[in-house]
């Protein structure tokens, strides 16, 4: 993967047509829609956490048996992995005109020019969470940030969306 520097300081990274952008929440980024228009493409699914173990399966198993669109959101922080992403579309570069990968941090609300990035969605499957038991022991505010603020705030963003058609929550 190649790093891209965007002209207005946002950072992402290229995987042939397929690029995650990656920006906070007051940086004014511009959106550059690699999915472009819907046609030939079936529904659309936002897979929350698709850089982690669950979320990267199920993102191959949309591309595998659907002709849907997918937006990964992805955080990467302790458990999500750009290398699940990276053999993902290096095994199949039939499918990174279908794939556009987001970085966004759900811990604070899905603004403007993240819904924008995101475009339409039909289905929703949230399975982005911190999952180890011990650790939310020795820190539990991390824990209820990344569990339930997280998933308070998308839900938020959500409900403003027209046509979705379902919201799929995986706790752990």
């Amino acid at each position: 993967a190649a790093e891209v520097l965007r002209s207005n300081g946002g950072r992402g990274y290229c995987y042939g047509q397929a690029k995650i952008f990656m920006h906070s929440t007051q940086q004014n980024t511009c959106c550059h829609d690699v999915l472009g228009s819907r046609e030939g493409i079936g529904m659309r699914i936002l897979i929350t956490g698709a850089a982690g173990l669950f979320g990267s399966h199920l993102l191959e198993h949309v591309m595998k048996s659907t002709n849907w669109g997918a937006v990964g959101l992805v955080r990467l922080g302790r458990i999500g992995s750009l290398r699940r992403l990276n053999e993902l579309m290096d095994g199949h570069p039939e499918w990174q005109s279908r794939i556009r990968v987001v970085w966004h941090d759900l811990r604070s609300p899905v603004n403007i020019y993240t819904a924008h990035e995101i475009g339409e969605v039909d289905y929703i499957v949230h399975a982005a969470a911190s999952t180890h038991v011990d650790e939310s022991i020795t820190r539990p505010e991390d824990f209820v940030l990344d569990n339930v603020v997280a998933t308070a705030n998308l839900l938020q963003y959500a409900r403003s969306l027209d046509g979705l058609e379902k919201f799929h929550y995986f706790s752990t």
